[in-house]
């Protein structure tokens, strides 16, 4: 009785040095990220729901790892600056940078993303596009949007002010196709994807099409707050997203939207 009486503190504090040592998604996990409307990634459906490939993409991951999410709308700029310091957990749809790795864990890939330009249909051809430097020599008047970016060759020209002066930034990727169909550009950068999905919903599909020369391609990450977050998170969430490739969980949920 004795040596129970002397064993049970011990017991106590060897249970609560294992609890400490449990892997986090074991424990209570509840992930805030921060989405901003964006077609057909992320945005709210006929239901008031907020759904899209995205969204469904990052709910699998996070249910996989017994995570609860909740979801903040904001603008983009807002969003990556909530990130940053680490009012929102996470970010998705980010491509890699070097400022953004000062204050963010970044995940493992979990789709693919294509910058496209995009001008009136069947003027294509008359547009000899190669590399960046080609809209130099066309005096091609581009459509950007605020706050996105599209790869570092891309940065590079724009700090070169023969090619800068010929871009015209909006702050809705939605306006750019009206500007093009008006004359006041010759075209415009967007993600394939939402580009096209943006042309549909405006019924000018027909009238617009993607140059066949591609502007940036990369992966596309989820980014974790530093601030947040312990680089634990980052590898237990790649873990589980490692483990629904694997099923074709994510590529099933990819397919459904590509329809």
């Amino acid at each position: 009785m004795y040596l129970l009486t002397y064993l049970k503190p011990k017991a106590l504090i060897a249970l609560l040095i294992l609890a400490c040592h449990l892997p986090t998604q074991a424990q209570d996990c509840r992930l805030s990220m921060g989405w901003e409307h964006w077609q057909p990634y992320a945005y709210k459906n006929e239901r008031d729901e907020i759904s899209g490939l995205d969204i469904e993409l990052v709910t699998a991951i996070l249910d996989n790892m017994n995570c609860q999410l909740s979801l903040k709308s904001m603008p983009w700029k807002r969003l990556l600056s909530d990130t940053e310091a680490g009012k929102v957990d996470l970010v998705s749809g980010a491509s890699y940078t070097k400022e953004r790795e000062q204050w963010a864990y970044f995940t493992q890939p979990y789709r693919q993303e294509t910058r496209a330009l995009f001008v009136r249909k069947g003027s294509s051809e008359s547009y000899a596009i190669n590399d960046l430097n080609d809209l130099i020599k066309t005096k091609f008047k581009l459509g950007l949007t605020r706050g996105v970016y599209n790869g570092e060759a891309f940065e590079k020209m724009m700090a070169k002010p023969e090619f800068k002066k010929l871009t015209q930034v909006v702050s809705k990727e939605s306006i750019n196709p009206k500007k093009l169909l008006k004359g006041r550009i010759d075209g415009y950068i967007a993600d394939a994807m939402s580009g096209s999905h943006t042309l549909r919903e405006l019924g000018i599909l027909d009238q617009i099409e993607i140059h066949p020369y591609t502007i940036y391609a990369t992966d596309v990450h989820v980014l974790i707050s530093k601030k947040s977050n312990k680089a634990e998170r980052v590898q237990q969430f790649n873990n589980s997203l490692i483990q629904l490739q694997k099923a074709g969980t994510l590529q099933a949920i990819i397919d459904k939207y590509l329809q």
